[in-house]
Formats: C-alpha cells, sequence, structure tokens
C-alpha cells in the first residue's frame, strides 16, 4: 500500500495536507518534526512531506530526513519550511 509521512513542525496546515492527501486515496500519517526514524519507516512511505512553522529549527534537518534523504528512499516535499541539509 502506497503511503506518506508528514513532519509536522508546528504548521497551521499540517492536517490539512494530512486530509489532502487521505482524499487522494493514499494512506498518511502525521508525525512530529523528530519523531524516531524507526516509527516514520514502519509505514514504508514512498513519499515524505515536510510540513513547516514559524517555530520550525532553522539550521537542523529532522534527524529522519537525513536518513531517507541520504538513502534515497523516497522523495519530499517542503511546505512552508526553511529546512537545511
Amino acid at each position: 500500500m502506497d503511503s506518506i509521512a508528514i513532519l509536522d513542525f508546528g504548521s497551521q496546515y499540517a492536517q490539512i495536507i494530512a486530509r489532502r492527501v487521505r482524499e487522494a486515496q493514499v494512506y498518511c500519517e502525521l508525525f512530529p518534526w523528530d519523531a524516531p526514524a524507526e516509527k516514520i519507516l514502519s509505514i514504508h512511505p514512498r513519499g515524505l512531506i515536510l510540513s513547516g512553522g514559524p517555530n520550525q529549527s532553522m539550521n537542523r534537518a529532522p534527524p529522519i530526513f537525513r536518513i531517507l534523504y541520504s538513502r534515497r528512499v523516497c522523495p519530499y516535499w517542503e511546505f512552508a519550511t526553511a529546512c537545511r541539509l
């Protein structure tokens, strides 16, 4: 089954993004930005959405993002983020 992991950095739109993904008949789960990699990988995500917010860290990428990006596990999309590798 296709699934998407949404990492929430405090965005006011995270729930709306999740609803839109589900409306497209794709399973998704919303995770806090610092969720353990094992928890996120347990849903076998085919993609990753970073949903930003005003209080997110400007200088650190979440640990899971580094893992997924370095292994090229899945594509990612950023919404209102300032995340830097």
